[in-house]
Order: C-alpha cells, then structure tokens, then sequence
C-alpha cells in the first residue's frame, strides 16, 4: 500500500528526486547479485547530461522504494545521479542510510538507531548536518536520539507505538529508571494520554515514592 502510495505521489518526472546509482560491471557480481543488476540497468538507462562512461549495469544505491514505484507505473526512465565504480563503500553506506532515515514508515527508535549510525563512527556526522541531509530540523534529530537513552523496555513500548515521543519527554522527568519503567507500564497500560501522566507526574507521587503498577494489556498511544 505504501509502495503505491508512493507511485501515485510520482506521477510527474518533475516530482521525484533523482536516485543514486553506482556504474558497476557484470564481472563484478556473480549468481543472484548480477542477475538482479541486469533487472536495474533494463530500467536505468545511460545518464543524462554526465561525463560518467556508459555501462552495461547500474546499481542502485540510493532510492530502490522510488525506483520500484516508478516501475509500477511503467517509467522507461528515471533521473538518477551516477557514482563511479570505485565510489568508496562508506560514501554509498552513507546514501543508503540517508536515504532508508527519510522513510515513512519507520518508527521512532528505528529513525533513532538510524540517526545514531550516522552520530557515531565511521560516519561522525553532526546533528546540524544530519538534519540537512534528512530535511528535518536539529532540535527533532536530538530528540530523536535522546529515545536511546531509555532503558529497552519503555524504547519497546515506543516501537510499538504504545506511547509516543511526547510521553517519553515526560518521562525524562522521573528518576530513577525503575520507577521510570514502572510509570511508562502503567501509562501503556491504562492508555494515558500525555496530559494525564504529566498530571500523574506533577502529583508527586511518583517522583517522591513510585507507585505500583496495575497490570493491564498496553493500549495504543493517545496525545
């Protein structure tokens, strides 16, 4: 369903980025690997206004989601930039992962994890520039990030959606990370919406002393 929604966003030449491709040859890949790379360059022409030499195969390594749209809808051309085939593997890495961090359908700690591979080495990106490259600003990338500092239970309830970044900034505000875990169960629990638990949290009850848990099956999040 994404996929075609996608599609039906790209209808226009005009409206869908170029991908990135890499020139590559056939020797290269051997088996499956090449087999696939002949579906590619069946549907990735040589470049448009670019001095790379033409080649038999192209790898797509940055953009496959729109380029499998634009399949769908028939395209015999896609605009795409070409890297050399010696493009070095931690530039295209770094594409790829870009390009995987503006999906849409990734949840909050997957879009963390990935903002924390491009923080972390061998990319040693800054939040400022990550934020450019991702087209989002730098106050979302640091909050994202700051999701991986909670312990794994209460980052599971935010996979599943069972509550919401919002809520998580609430949470910041309890101490230690049991009682943290304790109230972020019983908010999954009773589906608290965000202005409950800050109502839960400005009691005091919890912050002096915590409180037991009812266990129910988690809900899903309300803001």
């Amino acid at each position: 369903a994404q996929l075609d929604s996608l599609a039906a966003s790209t209808k226009e030449p005009e409206l869908i980025n170029p991908i990135a491709v890499k020139a590559t040859n056939a020797s290269e890949h051997g088996g499956r690997g090449a087999s696939e790379q002949k579906r590619s360059s069946a549907f990735a022409p040589t470049p448009r206004g670019t001095d790379a030499p033409k080649q038999d195969l192209y790898e797509i390594i940055a953009g496959e989601r729109r380029y499998r749209a634009a399949r769908r809808l028939g395209w015999k051309e896609i605009a795409c930039r070409v890297y050399p085939a010696d493009t070095p593997a931690l530039e295209t890495e770094l594409l790829s992962l870009v390009e995987n961090l503006q999906r849409v359908d990734l949840n909050p700690i997957e879009e963390a994890k990935g903002f924390k591979q491009l923080v972390d080495p061998p990319h040693k990106m800054k939040q400022a520039d990550i934020a450019k490259a991702v087209g989002k600003s730098q106050p979302v990338i640091a909050k994202a990030l700051a999701l991986l500092t909670f312990p794994t239970e209460i980052q599971e309830f935010i996979r599943r959606r069972i509550i919401s970044p919002r809520h998580m900034e609430v949470l910041a505000q309890i101490k230690p990370k049991t009682r943290q875990i304790a109230l972020a169960k019983q908010a999954a629990a009773e589906g608290w919406t965000v202005k409950e638990l800050q109502r839960q949290v400005g009691s005091g009850e919890w912050v002096a002393g915590g409180k037991s848990s009812t266990h129910h099956p988690p809900r899903t999040a309300r803001s």
